[in-house]
């Protein structure tokens, strides 16, 4: 089966922070949802929502790991931006992108738009786990943290010096470890 193509594949990013060049994600779709980049080259999906809509609470922002939702209010506008920190991640988030705005294809009022994407995204919440506040790692990401440490320590660095033992230290192709 092939893999659809990246909707930011061929979008520039914006030359302003803050600001995003964007393109109509359906034309046919009821409710105004975009693929842009941020002035960082981070993939987003903007929906442009009625002006002065209140926003949530930030505590009532799901927060999902890697990911960051954002408002603005800008020209009259109301806009929510999912945006994605980690294009590793892109396939995942553009199955995302796709379920938020397929979920809000049927809302007849876009006063009722976001409730929904925020409703999708407290399940995917629940389904891939809450971010924490930077800087913190899970009990997980601890763990195996420990594992690495300890194995370093135990085994490699009586054969290694130091820098030779950590720069030595790479995941499967070369992909950077927790630490």
């Amino acid at each position: 089966m092939n893999k659809p193509a990246s909707p930011w594949g061929n979008l520039r990013p914006s030359t302003e922070p803050g600001t995003s060049l964007a393109v109509r994600v359906d034309t046919e779709h009821p409710h105004d949802f975009f693929w842009a980049l941020s002035a960082q080259q981070h993939p987003q999906l903007l929906c442009r929502l009625p002006g002065c809509l209140p926003f949530p609470a930030a505590e009532n922002i799901p927060s999902l790991k890697l990911i960051q939702v954002h408002f603005q209010h800008l020209d009259a506008h109301s806009w929510c931006t999912v945006e994605l920190h980690d294009r590793a991640h892109e396939d995942n988030f553009h199955t995302l992108c796709i379920a938020l705005v397929e979920a809000s294809r049927k809302v007849i009022k876009s006063e009722a738009v976001l409730p929904v994407i925020l409703r999708h995204l407290n399940r995917w919440q629940k389904l891939l786990g809450r971010s924490l506040t930077p800087g913190f790692m899970t009990l997980h990401e601890q763990l195996g943290l420990f594992g690495e440490l300890y194995f370093l320590s135990a085994h490699v660095l009586s054969q290694f010096t130091l820098p030779e033992s950590v720069f030595g230290w790479v995941a499967p192709q070369e992909h950077p470890q927790d630490f």
